[in-house]
């Protein structure tokens, strides 16, 4: 069985990443495609009106997180009845946010569009119609939540990936269409997003119906499950609530005490950070749906095995891709975009370091929603979130440079990886102990004598653009080394071995 489940694990993150690089690409190409296409001003209407609608999405995403859980938890506990109960509930309550959304879009949001926002008298009707658009695909979006999550949760991610690189191509094709059709494009372009969603919609509608029997709607509250599920979704809030507060509070006191400037600096910064997430999220969408299972089966052992496994490749995978970033910043940097802001090479190195031990939270944080009791946890992690403002407030006010705002969240992201496991850890049979000696005492001995070398050719060697390149190649390569000695066990490493064997002799 458990051969199986790292089967489906290793399939799951393989359809992940290929989706990842071509959702990649795609979105890169059309970005730049559609900004010509609609020209400055149209392009720039688009994300504003979209900007009024997507700032409720918070909610929303809350929302999608109880429905997986208690989805995914249902499947594990193979309660097909129950099953049923959380998807027509979810379906329910996700159709009733959509109304509430729609009613406070079509008053508050349409009075801040007419009131508040700078739009050219000219291009009103267009902005008013992409507004009108945006609400509905939003609505549609919504809908489609509870069954994405019964996708995800029976680890159909090869269906997933089809359905999402379908919607990608799909926008693809849209944005040379629209150059040749001899109307409004921005009109045209948000009119067809729409349908666009629309069928996106009726394929997961009509493969969950064609393939899942417990997506049958029934039309009834289940009063206990909502509250249920109100109860997990209110105390995620909270923990999302403080994400953005930390994460938007930080860039406008930035801006505050130091400028756009520094802002700029900020979102080269986090755009690097973004892109090197996303080399885990995939492996870690494959595995999330076995965690809850597991826990939902009362299997603690391979739960155990399946959290340490998570953090372990996670912080793996993101430190190959970071710590070349992190050496060589500066050349990088300039390879990229010529001449880049101050400062944004110590807000990438530190940043990136943040989001290295932060990887290494998401199979805490799936496991603390297996429980279903997020309260404590909300809480104390959401708690310690909330104190990186003041305190970053704090030592601006003394005079401390800009960068100081990271390390402080560096350093608060330390001590709430720290409490996410004692706080898990008590939950599910397992002692402090027992992470530190198998994940936390491995991932630094990797990382330590993964950066000796590239560090000392950096600073002793690296004179020239190409030296600092082939010093890239040399951190990848001492990384993947490293781990594959010192990072794996035994039965990691033959495991690795034999399939690389494999492939190796399948194409020879």
């Amino acid at each position: 069985m458990g051969n199986e489940n790292n089967k489906r694990i290793i399939k799951n993150s393989l359809y992940l990443y290929a989706r990842m690089f071509i959702l990649l690409a795609i979105g890169l190409y059309t970005s730049r495609i559609i900004l010509e296409t609609l020209g400055v001003n149209d392009y720039g209407i688009y994300n504003a009106v979209g900007g009024i609608v997507t700032v409720f999405l918070v909610i929303q995403a809350t929302l999608s997180t109880s429905t997986q859980r208690y989805i995914t938890y249902a499947l594990g506990k193979n309660d097909r009845e129950q099953l049923n109960n959380v998807f027509s509930t979810s379906v329910i309550v996700h159709i009733l946010f959509s109304v509430i959304l729609v009613i406070l879009a079509e008053t508050a949001g349409l009075w801040f569009l007419y009131n508040k926002m700078i739009i050219p008298e000219e291009r009103m009707f267009a902005a008013l119609w992409t507004y009108q658009c945006v609400i509905i695909s939003t609505v549609v979006m919504i809908i489609s939540v509870p069954y994405n999550a019964l996708i995800i949760a029976h680890e159909k991610m090869g269906i997933y990936a089809k359905i999402s690189l379908f919607e990608a191509f799909a926008k693809l094709l849209l944005v040379f269409i629209i150059k040749y059709i001899p109307y409004d494009k921005l009109i045209i372009y948000s009119t067809f997003l729409v349908a666009i969603q629309l069928i996106v919609r009726f394929i997961y509608a009509h493969y969950c119906s064609k393939n899942y029997k417990e997506s049958k709607i029934k039309y009834r509250i289940e009063k206990t499950l909502i509250k249920e599920m109100g109860k997990f979704a209110a105390w995620s809030l909270f923990g999302a609530t403080a994400f953005m507060t930390y994460t938007q509070g930080l860039n406008l006191l930035l801006n505050t005490f130091f400028g756009p400037a520094i802002n700029a600096a900020r979102g080269i910064a986090v755009q690097v950070q973004s892109h090197a997430i996303q080399f885990i999220t995939g492996f870690q969408t494959a595995i999330n749906p076995q965690i809850t299972k597991s826990y939902a089966a009362g299997d603690f052992k391979y739960l155990h095995e399946l959290i340490f496994r998570s953090s372990k490749f996670s912080y793996y995978l993101i430190l190959a891709i970071s710590l070349p970033i992190i050496i060589e910043a500066p050349t990088i940097l300039t390879l990229w975009l010529g001449k880049y802001p101050d400062y944004s090479v110590i807000f990438i190195r530190i940043i990136l370091a943040s989001s290295i031990i932060n990887c290494m939270a998401n199979p805490l944080i799936t496991t603390i929603k297996a429980t279903g009791n997020v309260k404590t946890y909300e809480c104390v992690v959401g708690g310690l979130m909330l104190t990186i403002l003041p305190i970053s407030y704090i030592f601006l006010k003394m005079g401390y440079p800009p960068y100081i705002v990271f390390i402080v969240h560096l350093v608060i992201e330390i001590i709430a990886q720290n409490a996410r496991i004692l706080i898990v850890a008590r939950r599910i049979q397992l002692t402090y102990k027992e992470f530190i000696s198998n994940i936390i005492v491995k991932v630094i001995s990797v990382t330590v004598i993964s950066s000796i070398i590239p560090v000392c050719i950096h600073y002793h060697y690296c004179h020239s653009k190409t030296i600092s390149i082939i010093n890239c190649m040399i951190a990848v390569a001492s990384a993947l080394a490293t781990i594959y000695i010192i990072g794996l066990n035994n039965k990691e490493r033959t495991t690795i071995t034999r399939t690389i064997l494999k492939k190796i002799k399948k194409n020879g």
